[in-house]
Formats: C-alpha cells, sequence, structure tokens
C-alpha cells in the first residue's frame, strides 16, 4: 500500500477517475441513516442496528430495504419510497473537504471523471443541489446496470464511454464492493480514508490527492 502524498510514486498515466459517492463524493452516513430509520418508523419497526446502519451505507436502496424490513413489507416498498422522499435528508449530506477544487483541477488536467455508485435516482438531484453535476461523465448507478457493485459491468460500461484501457484508470472508493468492483474489472483502486483495504492507494484527503496528481505531471 502506499499512501498518498507528494513523494508517492505509482506507475499509472492517469486519464480517468471513477469516484463512488458515498464515503467519498460526501459523508453520507447521518443522511442515510435518518432516510432509513424514517422508513423503520414508518413501518412501526425499531431503529436500524449498527450491522443494518454499516449496510445500508454501501448497497443499492433495493438491497437495502430488503435488509431492513421483513419480508412481509417487500411488495409495499415501492409505497413506501414515494411516500418518504430522500430530499428531505441532502442537507445532511456534507460534502468531502477539497472535492470541489480537485475536481476543478482535474477538468483543467482533462482527467477524465466518472461516478459509480449503488444509489439509484437519488444520485442526479444530490450532483444537482450541490452544483456538481457539470463535472462527472457519466453517472453510472445502480439503475444504469443489470449488475450492481461489486459486479465490474459499470466499470466496463466507463471504460467503454471513455474509450480508455483499465491501465489508465483508477476507481476511488471506500467500501470492500468498491475494492472488488475495481479488482474484478482491472483498473486501479485507490482507497478514500479506508486502511483496511486491500489498495494501489491509500487517500486521506483530497487536498493530498490534487498535489499528488499535479506532481504527477498529467
Amino acid at each position: 500500500m502506499i499512501i498518498c502524498n507528494c513523494l508517492a510514486r505509482l506507475n499509472i498515466d492517469v486519464k480517468g477517475l471513477i469516484f463512488d459517492c458515498d464515503g467519498v463524493l460526501f459523508d453520507s452516513r447521518l443522511a442515510n441513516i435518518k432516510y432509513y430509520n424514517a422508513v423503520k418508523k414508518m413501518c412501526n419497526l425499531p431503529t436500524l442496528s449498527p450491522e443494518e446502519e454499516d449496510y445500508i451505507h454501501i448497497h443499492s436502496v433495493q438491497e437495502s430495504f430488503q435488509k431492513i424490513l421483513p419480508q412481509e413489507f417487500w411488495p409495499k416498498i415501492p409505497e413506501i419510497r414515494k411516500h418518504i422522499s430522500y430530499d428531505k435528508f441532502y442537507k445532511y449530506l456534507k460534502m468531502e473537504p477539497g472535492l470541489r477544487e480537485l475536481l476543478i483541477f482535474l477538468k483543467q488536467k482533462n482527467i477524465r471523471i466518472a461516478i459509480n455508485t449503488n444509489r439509484t435516482n437519488t444520485m442526479f438531484p444530490i450532483l444537482y443541489y450541490y452544483d456538481l453535476h457539470i463535472y462527472f461523465s457519466p453517472v453510472v448507478t445502480a439503475d444504469t446496470v443489470v449488475f450492481s457493485k461489486p459486479h465490474p459491468e459499470s466499470v466496463y460500461l466507463i471504460l467503454d464511454k471513455w474509450k480508455l484501457s483499465a491501465h489508465n484508470v483508477a476507481y476511488i472508493g471506500d467500501s470492500i464492493l468498491d475494492a472488488e468492483c475495481a479488482l474484478q474489472s482491472k483498473v486501479f483502486f485507490w482507497s478514500y480514508k479506508n486502511p483496511d483495504l486491500d489498495c494501489d492507494l491509500l487517500i486521506w484527503d483530497f487536498y493530498s490527492l490534487r498535489t499528488y496528481l499535479k506532481d504527477m505531471g498529467n
């Protein structure tokens, strides 16, 4: 594992970066917990357990609903989602420090930027809410693909869209799903604030990543 700093060196010519959303672009844990606790309250169920809190942070909404709700509630999931809109919880999202400055830098350097997330219909509204929609293309969600992360379909889609090979692209994520997705698709994996993951580069903040990329001369 190499820790991202001004002295770090990796044998990669970076032409594209893929970002996970939750835990990478945003600290969304509080927003997600509040949303799914509202769901459980509506169903007269106890609040999320610690295990459920960890699960909903990295899995798709459908997977999360099926994890936290007894099976008899599953046919009602579409109705529940209509009654509890996630947009009420956007204000609890915390954009990661240095993100916007990094995205501006990447655009200036013509490094392509994409999102690969297990979110579904909330991803685009969040990007518009925080005025980040101009930076990412494509934005791949669990609705975009047949198989969500950790299946590599999402990364293959991005590589094909960009017409880039895997050895020119790194995927920045914070979960085991991200790590497995990167491994299966053969792109570099850069772990964000999670030293427990097997990765090519460990990033503690976006300021140091910007310095690292600048020093790489890309």
